[in-house]
């Protein structure tokens, strides 16, 4: 079994990208139903309008329903691509995928949960732990090296048949 090709950082960034663009665009639209129901004229002009919109028991549902919508999509669309699907349709689409210290994809949910906390600590150290892979000739992101996951070059298909003659 040959050795797999690890992702490199602009590929990687670039599947990110691509993830954030469509995770972004899901959060959109799962938020125009509740955005359409807001009365944007009583938007706040002052701190009485911020107390009185905070004490809004309607107002504070369809917030607290929208972003818990959106904590649950993230949370879907990562452990359920990593874990499940092997890639994020980003990574898929870069011709990547996670693999796991075993080189088993997928990974997992458990691992694919892993490494989604380990995301957030790589990303709360101010993106130091993204830039790692940068020095690592693996490329793994201090994400990887917690969870235990790789991103790889997703093997090309190859064709060993010759055609009929």
């Amino acid at each position: 079994m040959a050795a797999a090709t690890p992702g490199g950082a602009i590929r990687r960034l670039l599947a990110t990208l691509a993830d954030m663009l469509l995770l972004c665009s899901l959060c959109v639209a799962v938020a125009l139903p509740v955005a359409r129901a807001v009365d944007w004229a009583a938007l706040p002009g002052n701190l009485e309008d911020v107390s009185r919109l905070l004490g809004d028991p309607t107002w504070i549902a369809r917030v607290s329903g929208v972003l818990g919508m959106w904590i649950a999509l993230w949370w879907c669309y990562f452990v359920v691509g990593w874990g499940l699907l092997g890639a994020t349709p980003g990574k898929w689409l870069l011709g990547l995928r996670v693999i796991d210290h075993r080189g088993r994809c997928p990974v997992g949910v458990s691992r694919a949960v892993m490494r989604l906390f380990a995301y957030s600590v790589s990303s709360l150290t101010l993106g130091i732990g993204h830039l790692i892979l940068l020095f690592r000739r693996d490329r793994c992101a201090l994400h990887d090296l917690l969870a235990g996951t790789r991103i790889v070059r997703r093997p090309q298909p190859t064709s060993t048949d010759s055609p009929p003659a």
